[in-house]
């Protein structure tokens, strides 16, 4: 069933592509890349944390299989954009791989379980002016956070704890301004992201979607955000809020690029927040810090981030800290092609367990720190 719909899903996107090949700008790109993780605490278990799904930071990773020592098909891109007419450009990303599923393409069964396809729609949009503004229907890509889910957008192999509660995609209708040096858009979409459900709208409760950027000097300003409401979820009102809003400045200190970002998520009943399955009101608050530098066909990233988990009453879940520490070096092999190694170290404080909260084979099962090597090419 699964390579039905692959081939159904491909044979779509090649004949959309056919059907406007004759537009000069059509443009279609093929992307992807592969990668090899190790978790020196838990090598069996492969996961990036004992307890949460991290597909998104490490392919496979809760997946129920064990990743470790595996080669894992990051994302493969198929991409398609152009012009239908002078007015309209269209846009359109087919994913395959295992960072598939966060796109959107996960449903749950009548039992309960849930299937997450290694092939996903991340993009299908049109855009058109309305006099000044920019319209755009359809699924398009999340204006919040600073990271990205394609590894050729992203400088690290893994990603921050923040970008996991995070939304990816949308499903709405997104309405932009630009003014050159500063620009704004408003959206009103389905819900959080488009792979919290397996269908479009599962409680027919519209999010809405904000976005404000300005350009001072060599540093770029953003913030934006989203706030939902999720019905049909266990708590007294049968509702649950769903808030996270991201602020992100980029530029430049001397010769040194510098990035920081600070999300806040507060998300109520029944919601996941940094891959922590809790059960009750959670705030978190989020900074990291970004850097890199290249030397010719070498480079070197650099990503420091803290993270500050506020659990209410019946969260099952009592406050604490993770902060971690990320380098990455780089080498350009060829024209599109780069090899990445990663070190990555996390830390813990509070939470349950005496601080512990990372798979670990040799101490009882959790430990408060963790230590992960991986590697990846990339093609792009």
């Amino acid at each position: 069933m699964k390579k039905l719909i692959v081939l159904a899903l491909a044979g779509v996107f090649l004949v959309a592509y056919a059907g406007c090949a004759h537009a000069a700008d059509a443009q279609l790109s093929v992307a992807g890349s592969a990668s090899w993780t190790y978790d020196f605490n838990s090598p069996d278990n492969g996961a990036f944390f004992g307890f949460g799904t991290n597909q998104q930071s490490y392919p496979n990773a809760g997946s129920g299989e064990a990743t470790a020592e595996q080669v894992n098909i990051d994302l493969v891109e198929l991409h398609l954009m152009g012009s239908a007419s002078d007015n309209v450009d269209y846009e359109a990303a087919l994913w395959f791989g295992d960072l598939a599923p966060v796109s959107g393409d996960c449903s749950t069964d009548t039992g309960g379980d849930v299937d997450c396809n290694d092939v996903g729609l991340y993009l299908a949009n049109a855009t058109f002016p309305v006099g000044p503004l920019d319209v755009t229907v359809g699924r398009y890509a999340t204006n919040i956070g600073y990271e990205s889910a394609q590894p050729w957008n992203n400088a690290h192999i893994s990603r921050s704890l923040a970008f996991l509660a995070q939304p990816i995609n949308h499903d709405g209708v997104n309405v932009a301004y630009d003014a050159g040096n500063w620009w704004g858009s408003v959206g009103v979409v389905n819900q959080y992201t488009v792979s919290d459900v397996g269908f479009s709208d599962g409680d027919y409760n519209k999010g809405v979607t904000g976005d404000l950027g300005l350009q001072a000097g060599d540093w770029t300003l953003d913030v934006a955000g989203i706030f939902d409401t999720v019905k049909g979820v266990a708590s007294p009102s049968g509702e649950a809020d769903l808030v996270d809003v991201s602020f992100v400045a980029e530029g430049q200190v001397g010769n040194v690029p510098l990035a920081f970002e600070y999300n806040y998520q507060d998300f109520e009943t029944g919601a996941t927040v940094l891959a922590l399955p809790l059960t009750g009101d959670v705030e978190a608050d989020s900074f990291a810090l970004y850097s890199g530098m290249e030397w010719g066909e070498w480079g070197i990233n650099g990503r420091v981030e803290y993270n500050d988990i506020d659990a209410g009453a019946g969260a099952g879940f009592v406050d604490g800290e993770i902060w971690s520490v990320t380098v990455t070096g780089s080498r350009e092999l060829a024209p599109g092609v780069e090899a990445r190694i990663e070190y990555r170290h996390n830390e813990s404080d509070g939470f349950l367990a005496g601080d512990a909260i990372f798979a670990d084979d040799s101490a009882g099962g959790l430990d408060d720190s963790q230590d992960v090597v991986s590697l990846q090419v990339i093609v792009y």
